[in-house]
């Protein structure tokens, strides 16, 4: 498949706000858009391959420097993002609280985030001093992907004309922040723009001090970005400008106006929410709380400024409906200022964020992304697709939102969202070494399910009447199996009959109540080397109407099978499985090898959504 074309005329630009160690956030929406968009171009793209100019502020300038000048994928970036808020912020909240508050000026830990950074920085490019802009034997700039990357800092030299600096990847006509000559590097761009007064100390190179610019009225970068386009790209036009707030709009009051100052009156609900967060025990309150006051009063001015900047590029851009303006609810309080102290919260907010209020704006950002690819979907591309959401008339509301999200890619994520239940062929012919591949096979899956603590593992064979619930690590498998004999016929009809009607049966029971939400989507493995004895066809076509008739969502329910060995007469039968109506919750898997765990893994990963099968021609 040729690759979706990215029109080299209409630029696209990424902008992320700081504000605290509150960008996590950002993150789980860029990956949302770059999922629309591999969905809509039907091919994987890097945030770097997409926008043509990616910027920010503070935690904002480090997204950006992982996206765009390191160019890594989502899922990268969010690990080491989440890593590094720890290495500044610690893994204690209230330890991180009392540091934060005895010293308000710089306070948290610099060099272990400098150390952290390093290792980034050396595992990607090689080096650990890796220049912004890299530079040939000439002095002219190579390329470092296809899109260009700037940060902010300010410094508090009193001399210089301009104390806001971008620190660019790319060359600029625009003098440079001193000392003359500088090179400015990866490390020291990324350590600068998170140098909050209120956090972390000045980065100094030579005698100069830059600091994060948040404060100094830039926490929402996009008013530079006009003067960079201009230079970057002054004969095109723009197709998108998406801006990423951090969640703290809660610190602004109504209306807001730049000239308007924080009061003490303002501050105080604020000041007493960080003061429970530390025991009324602890010494010195009034300087606990005064500190508390200016960290407060920083930051609602912090978020003025930020409020007041999107409201003017909004209004700048408003006639060529080219800027988003993206900022969800992070699930927890403005003066929560790290967010690696409630990943869960965050998380499931940003994502319920993202399948309501948030939805539209994802798919209309993607329109200005990506064209959309509208050849027929072939096997290989139908895991990127974001599953379409079924006609609200064919569905009962308040169905599980997983089932409108891509499958998982990670097997963490799999067991905890989904409910899976394995069907064991133990007829004669699976005795032997097929029986050992099978448990074999499991052992690994079920260790999983022990770390993750996923009750919803279920596992039962087709002889055998046992239902083994909420089966968790090797031993349990062992023990298991070793109870269960390979003997009889292959009633696979039968069993699945078993197993879909009593999942579909949970359904009908839920739907209108809160738990409707809650159900799982299930996922049914079959493992079975041979022909069904019975009519399993009919089976999977009758769970299939009940399905339609009781408006449950096609994604609910999904059948792999797994065909183990090579037996010829196996694989029609399997095959036609797949046709009609009933092959959209069906997917067979030929595998003539070695059934390992890692191969297991591999064939649960990549099964595929009903409602996406359904757009494949068999």
């Amino acid at each position: 498949m040729a690759p979706i074309q990215l029109s080299n005329q209409h630029k696209r630009i990424l902008v992320i706000d700081g504000g605290g160690f509150r960008g996590l956030g950002s993150l789980i929406v860029i990956d949302s858009i770059m999922k629309t968009v591999a969905s809509r171009s039907r091919k994987p793209l890097l945030p770097c391959e997409v926008f043509d100019l990616i910027c920010g502020t503070s935690t904002g300038g480090l997204i950006a420097i992982l996206l765009g000048r390191l160019g890594l994928d989502c899922a990268t970036a969010i690990q080491i993002y989440k890593d590094l808020a720890i290495s500044v912020c610690g893994t204690e909240e209230r330890a991180f609280w009392e540091k934060l508050l005895r010293s308000i000026d710089g306070s948290l830990e610099a060099k272990s985030y400098e150390d952290a950074l390093a290792e980034v920085i050396q595992k990607y490019t090689g080096v650990t001093d890796t220049a912004m802009v890299t530079l040939k034997s000439g002095g002219e700039v190579v390329g470092h992907g296809t899109t260009n990357t700037f940060v902010t800092v300010t410094s508090d030299a009193p001399t210089y004309n301009n104390r806001i600096h971008c620190i660019r990847s790319y060359p600029s006509t625009v003098r440079p922040p001193p000392p003359s000559g500088h090179q400015w590097l990866i490390r020291e761009a990324a350590r600068g723009t998170v140098a909050s007064r209120v956090f972390m100390s000045p980065l100094f190179v030579s005698k100069y001090g830059y600091r994060d610019a948040g404060f100094a009225g830039f926490n929402n970068p996009v008013a530079l970005v006009p003067n960079e386009i201009q230079e970057l790209y002054p004969n095109d036009q723009i197709s998108v400008i998406v801006s990423i707030g951090s969640g703290l709009t809660g610190f602004t009051p109504p209306h807001p106006r730049r000239e308007w100052a924080v009061t003490d009156q303002f501050a105080a609900a604020f000041v007493d929410k960080i003061m429970s967060k530390l025991p009324s025990s602890m010494g010195d309150q009034d300087t606990l709380r005064r500190n508390a006051l200016f960290l407060v009063k920083q930051f609602v001015t912090l978020s003025v400024d930020t409020e007041i900047t999107q409201i003017q590029m909004a209004q700048k851009f408003s006639s060529k409906g080219t800027y988003v303006r993206l900022n969800p609810p992070l699930g927890i309080p403005e003066i929560d200022l790290a967010d690696c102290f409630r990943t869960d919260e965050v998380e499931s907010t940003v994502r319920a964020w993202l399948h309501s209020e948030g939805k539209a704006s994802i798919a209309d950002i993607a329109v200005g992304l990506v064209d959309l690819n509208t050849q027929p979907i072939k096997i290989d591309e139908a895991s990127l697709i974001v599953p379409p959401s079924p006609p609200p008339d064919t569905v009962n509301p308040g169905y599980n939102p997983q089932l409108d999200e891509r499958r998982p890619d990670n097997m963490m994520d799999y067991l905890r969202n989904y409910h899976v239940f394995f069907v064991i062929d133990d007829s004669g012919s699976m005795e032997g070494d097929r029986w050992s591949e099978a448990r074999d096979a499991l052992l690994e899956i079920a260790d999983h399910a022990l770390k993750q603590n996923v009750e919803e593992i279920d596992l039962m064979f087709f002889n055998d009447t046992t239902v083994y619930r909420g089966v968790k690590g090797a031993g349990a498998i062992e023990a298991i199996f070793m109870a269960v004999k390979p003997d009889g016929l292959t009633p696979t009809g039968a069993t699945l009959q078993r197993v879909l009607n009593e999942h579909i049966t949970t359904l009908d029971r839920a739907v209108g109540g809160p738990g409707y939400h809650a159900v799982r989507p299930l996922d049914i493995i079959v493992l079975t080397d041979g022909v069904p004895t019975d009519d399993p066809k009919t089976v999977l076509v009758d769970a299939v109407a009940r399905m339609k008739t009781s408006k449950h969502h096609p994604n609910a329910v999904g059948v792999q099978i797994v065909q183990i060995g090579d037996e010829s007469d196996a694989v029609p039968v399997l095959k036609s499985l797949m046709h009609g109506d009933v092959g959209n919750i069906v997917d067979t898997v030929p595998y003539n090898g070695r059934l390992t765990p890692q191969k297991l893994e591999r064939i649960l990963l990549g099964g595929l959504h009903p409602n996406i099968r359904a757009m494949i021609a068999v």
